[in-house]
């Protein structure tokens, strides 16, 4: 029987794009010879992993986006990753799935509202996509402070995950843990720490074409002077098939045979939180550094001032009961449709500010604003469009206005 735990956790995230109205991507010419990036990762990554059986040892979050498009346009792999997930809980009795914020925005930006909103958002994804309500969270970016944490525990969720750098007070033969932050409101936090190190040899490896089980008897394999009862892994999930055909090949050789070769057992989180609850010692967590370009920090200024505008007429339109409305409306809202749709979008274009790259990390954004501005002028007859021509900078502008016309002449039409 082996004598120490391993998990490793995969983060699949792919940024939505095209039609912020329709879901439609449309071609992307770089995703050659796919005709986009979705259908592309989906033959290379998704596929692949779904059918090694991947997805049933790995502990895995997925953006809502993505999952909603494979839902869509890979049913096949969907299914499979779906009855992965089922595999799993009859096996172990415990998901393997971890929720994560409905957008990829970095929490500690974030009002105390908004941040629950998108924590609750994720835990209603995770329940309608695969029937779970996950103990565990993913924050994109692994992006943390204090406040964060409290907003953590707020929205009902057990533990969530951070990297060693993040963190003081890791024990010499530290493990994953779990371990325990303690936060200023009296609360406690169970979290589970990263082997950063260890996770880029498997990455690097794994770019090298070099055998799961020769990383395994070299790295795993020496690592037991270091290792607590529990190592953690972590991968960007769409490493694995991106680069080369057998990555997801690595992996599945690494969970099924090679990690269990020199002495450690494959488990999930979830399923070593729930055999093991209590703290193996008290961490620190280190203040929240964050480096952004001057694109990321325009348009988070000008996103702010809208989504200030538009959450206090949410509030005066909906009443009391508006921000619990948001939080239950993840995905539809029969109620103040247009205005919560409004706010599922402002929170959309918030989140993609994060991509430092013109086509993603400004045209998708600001064409989300855009659709934001016209359903809060469909549902209210109010303009808040003034906001972002008085502070986007020129070059965007020009974007946000052609935007703005075209969701205005499809709503248009759609009430002739």
């Amino acid at each position: 029987m082996a004598s120490y735990a391993i998990s490793v956790h995969a983060h699949f995230y792919q940024p939505p794009r095209g039609n912020p109205l329709t879901g439609k991507i449309g071609t992307e010419r770089t995703a050659a010879p796919y005709r986009n990036w979705n259908e592309r990762n989906t033959e290379v990554i998704y596929r692949p992993n779904a059918a090694l059986g991947n997805f049933e040892n790995l502990s895995f979050d997925m953006n809502d986006s993505l999952l909603d498009w494979l839902s869509h346009r890979g049913q096949e792999t969907f299914q499979r990753i779906v009855q992965a997930v089922r595999t799993h809980r009859q096996t172990t009795k415990t998901s393997n799935v971890l929720a994560s914020p409905l957008h990829h925005s970095p929490m500690p930006l974030l009002s105390r509202r908004d941040r629950l909103t998108q924590l609750r958002w994720g835990q209603a994804s995770a329940k309608a996509r695969f029937g779970v309500e996950p103990r565990g969270v993913f924050l994109p970016g692994f992006a943390a402070d204090l406040a964060t944490l409290q907003s953590v525990v707020d929205a009902g969720y057990g533990f969530t995950m951070l990297r060693a750098s993040q963190v003081d007070g890791l024990p010499r033969r530290w493990g994953a843990g779990p371990y325990q932050i303690s936060l200023p409101s009296g609360s406690k936090l169970a979290v589970f720490v990263v082997n950063d190190d260890l996770s880029k040899s498997m990455c690097d490896d794994i770019d090298e074409r070099c055998g799961a089980g020769h990383w395994a008897r070299r790295e795993l394999g020496t690592h037991f002077r270091h290792a607590g009862a529990l190592t953690l892994l972590y991968i960007d999930g769409e490493t694995l098939g991106k680069h080369r055909m057998g990555e997801a090949h690595f992996m599945h050789y690494l969970l099924n045979h090679e990690a269990p070769s020199v002495s450690y057992k494959p488990v999930t989180l979830e399923a070593y939180y729930n055999s093991n609850p209590t703290p193996v010692g008290e961490i620190e967590l280190l203040p929240y550094q964050r480096h952004e370009t001057d694109v990321q920090r325009q348009l988070r200024d000008a996103f702010h001032d809208l989504m200030t505008e538009a959450n206090l007429l949410f509030a005066e339109v909906v009443g009391d009961q508006a921000w619990a409305l948001r939080d239950q409306s993840w995905h539809k809202s029969a109620e103040h449709r247009e205005l919560v749709q409004s706010q599922i979008v402002l929170q959309q274009a918030w989140a993609n500010t994060e991509i430092d790259d013109f086509d993603l990390g400004v045209t998708y954004p600001v064409h989300c604003a855009a659709l934001a501005v016209e359903l809060i002028r469909a549902a209210t007859h109010t303009d808040l469009s003034g906001i972002l021509t008085d502070r986007l900078p020129a070059e965007y502008l020009m974007t946000f206005q052609e935007a703005q016309d075209a969701f205005r002449q499809e709503f248009t039409a759609a009430t002739v």
